[in-house]
């Protein structure tokens, strides 16, 4: 198992979604090699505004 907190920082122009939490990550060794088995993300805190991530998608031209 590893751990880490993290800080993700999004933006299309002045606006921005700041989303803050940890990830746990379960490890799995093969031949020889840590592999990701399963990664948990649990979100802790959040500034802005969230649907940026859906105009992000339209701008990309993908389904929210």
């Amino acid at each position: 198992m590893a751990e880490a907190d993290f800080q993700a920082v999004h933006r299309i122009g002045a606006e921005s979604w700041v989303l803050m939490g940890h990830y746990r990550y379960d490890l799995t060794k093969i031949d020889g090699t840590w592999k990701v088995s399963r990664l948990v993300m649990t979100p802790a805190h959040e500034t802005g505004d969230r649907a940026l991530v859906n105009r992000a998608a339209e701008r990309a031209g993908q389904p929210g």
